[in-house]
């Protein structure tokens, strides 16, 4: 009899994605049945699917069970200590890092307090800057109004 891969499918409880996955396989091309451009599986491939599906999942079954095995077999008290090391370790860590975050924010403080000096003075630079040149203007203004001597009063100075 001969299934759509839909059939395939349903009858072997799989997605149809499963299926076109195995049909890509180079060992189950010879069984594939195509009739105007449809994909056709016959018995003995469908066969071979489950059969190789129920490999796949033994496989699987097998692999799940070992890990439970394992931690059975394991010494609580050797997990017990590794733990407590890794808890120490992971605490002597975040101890290390509070001390340089203590030692940044210190120089972070200084770095700010240093930043405010530096502009205290550039304001007052600025300011002094200012008054010497009103200074100057000022100085500029009263000599512009002094009043002009003639010409005989320069040649003839008193």
């Amino acid at each position: 009899m001969l299934y759509d891969v839909d059939q395939a499918a349903s009858k072997l409880n799989v997605s149809k994605q499963s299926i076109y996955n195995k049909l890509k396989l180079k060992e189950y091309k010879e069984y594939i049945i195509r009739k105007s451009g449809k994909t056709y599986i016959d018995d003995d491939l469908l066969n071979l699917i489950k059969d190789n599906l129920k490999f796949k999942s033994t496989i699987e079954n097998e692999k799940m069970e070992k890990p439970a095995k394992q931690e059975d077999s394991t010494d609580t008290t050797d997990l017990l200590n590794l733990n407590k090391d890794l808890f120490n370790a992971l605490m002597n860590q975040l101890k290390e890092q509070a001390k340089q975050l203590e030692t940044k924010d210190v120089q972070i403080k200084d770095l700010n307090d240093r930043l405010a000096a530096e502009q205290e003075l550039t304001k007052n630079r600025q300011v002094l800057e200012l008054k010497q040149q009103d200074n100057k203007l000022l100085e500029e203004v009263a000599a512009d109004q002094e009043p002009k001597k003639g010409f005989f009063q320069r040649i003839f100075k008193k």
